[in-house]
């Protein structure tokens, strides 16, 4: 793999700011990178907030997103009613 992340998505979180799932290369071992970035004279900089989980996990935290997807949708379903 290249040293650059492969971006699997960009999500807008605001002006200037989004959340960018990519997969990663340090050291030799494959990441999970989910991490804010922001716009900053018009480049895009990585900041210190995210996280990066070696591929052993990124399944294990992948199920736990699902599933907190799952209840928030369910939560937010009870509280527009």
């Amino acid at each position: 793999m290249s040293k650059q992340p492969q971006v699997i998505s960009q999500t807008p979180n605001g002006i200037g700011r989004e959340i960018r799932v990519a997969i990663s290369e340090f050291k030799g071992r494959l990441l999970l990178d989910i991490r804010k970035w922001l716009e900053i004279d018009g480049k895009w900089k990585a900041t210190q907030k995210g996280l990066s989980v070696q591929t052993v996990n990124a399944l294990l935290v992948g199920d736990g997103v699902q599933r907190a997807t799952a209840e928030l949708a369910e939560l937010e379903s009870g509280v527009r009613r």
